[in-house]
């Protein structure tokens, strides 16, 4: 019988997991080098993790921005939610891609829209700073940060103190 939920990709893409999360020396680049593997047979999950450790690397891998941009799209408007909160980022940086606030912003409240608590803690940070043209809010920025408590991000509880901290100065 033909296994009709086989991913294309897939068998490479849990190497590299395995490799990653193993005590192996020099793993991480074998690991990069089956997500390679598995991105070019189109799976999403290892175009994201591609475009991670391209942007986020060890010593074993050569940094590469615009590399880390196109993989973090590309996954992104493939579904990979915790993928559009990278591309928002990078937005947010310039990293790849040519610096814009308001398409992270949108990104990010799309993401939260969707259930992403990365993104609500990400939306709390830039409204209870501001960022750019993005001018500080405090009251969005308590609400986000109370759906990041929600979902139990444990950095949430930090920005929690800060946000009550900051209002009362």
């Amino acid at each position: 019988m033909q296994n009709l939920f086989k991913i294309e990709g897939e068998e490479d893409f849990l190497e590299g997991l395995r490799l990653i999360n193993s005590n192996e020396q020099w793993s991480v680049r074998r690991a990069f080098g089956y997500f390679c593997l598995a991105a070019d047979k189109g799976h999403t999950e290892a175009i994201f993790q591609v475009g991670y450790w391209s942007l986020f690397c060890p010593s074993q891998i050569l940094q590469n921005s615009s590399r880390a941009f196109e993989c973090f799209k590309i996954s992104a408007e493939s579904g990979l939610l915790i993928a559009k909160c990278y591309l928002a980022e990078c937005y947010f940086m310039g990293i790849g891609v040519q610096k814009d606030e308001k398409v992270a912003v949108e990104l990010l409240e799309d993401s939260f829209k969707l259930g992403c608590s990365r993104a609500a803690y990400l939306l709390a940070h830039i409204y209870q700073y501001g960022f750019g043209s993005i001018e500080a809010n405090l009251d969005k920025a308590k609400e986000y940060n109370n759906y990041a408590r929600q979902a139990n991000l444990p950095i949430a509880e930090i920005q929690y103190i800060s946000l009550i901290m900051q209002r009362t100065s």
